[in-house]
């Protein structure tokens, strides 16, 4: 595969799991709480494993970006 297409692929599932995290996120005080209740949400990612996960996918989304450009030059010097 070329790093185009391992590059993009990364990105897309960088982004997918950042916006997951992103929407399991602990509630950052007692009000926050109180509008998670009202809502029904119950769920949520505790506080030190919830920045491991969002600086993780942001480091693939990261990555996935080098790669294509990495690939993208890689090609243009080659022609």
């Amino acid at each position: 595969m070329s790093k185009r297409l391992v590059g993009t692929c990364l990105t897309i599932v960088g982004l997918v799991c950042l916006a997951g995290v992103h929407a399991m996120r602990p509630p950052s005080g007692f009000m926050e709480a109180l509008m998670m209740l009202g809502q029904g949400k119950q769920t949520f990612i505790r506080e030190p494993l919830y920045q491991i996960l969002l600086a993780g996918s942001a480091l693939m989304s990261l990555g996935g970006i080098v790669l294509i450009v990495s690939g993208s030059a890689g090609e243009r010097d080659a022609a």
